[in-house]
């Protein structure tokens, strides 16, 4: 099972992650737009994800791969608009432990890394949210950044 998480401009973004017929995992509608304030919608916007499961789809058309449905939540111009100084992170299940990965972005587009954050099962969503959280929190202060949002930016 496989969620991802987008941060920018304040904002949470969990889409619904679906499988493709190939084998590639690809974001679908719905996603869950949450303000960074609100940890406890947050949590329920993963759980929700997560009982979406990754459900197999044929493979897209052209145009359809062409109009990612995260970059369109966030009113962004193009993936590559909405991917610049955005945060994601792969969350993903394997017998009962849940890993959380900082995505980072290589050659052949952005990846989970190879270090991730292992949670227990039993602590679900909450515990997923308050890693996620917290991994923010840590990158921005390593990087010097600021919390808030610079407005018109998306």
């Amino acid at each position: 099972m496989l969620v991802i998480v987008y941060y920018k401009g304040g904002r949470y973004f969990v889409p619904t992650i679906v499988q493709t017929q190939a084998g590639l995992f690809w974001d679908r509608s719905p996603v869950r737009v949450v303000e960074r304030q609100n940890r406890v919608a947050f949590a329920c916007a993963i759980a929700d994800a997560f009982s979406c499961g990754n459900v197999r789809v044929p493979n897209p058309s052209v145009d359809e791969f062409k109009n990612p449905v995260v970059s369109t939540a966030a009113g962004a111009k193009s993936w590559s608009a909405f991917m610049r100084g955005a945060t994601s992170w792969t969350v993903s299940t394997d017998s009962g432990e849940i890993r959380v990965a900082l995505n980072v972005e290589e050659k052949r587009g952005v990846v989970p890394s190879e270090e991730f954050v292992s949670i227990p099962g039993a602590d679900g969503a909450e515990g997923v949210a308050n890693e996620i959280v917290r991994s923010l929190l840590e990158k921005e202060a390593r990087k010097g950044l600021r919390s808030k949002p610079r407005a018109g930016r998306t």
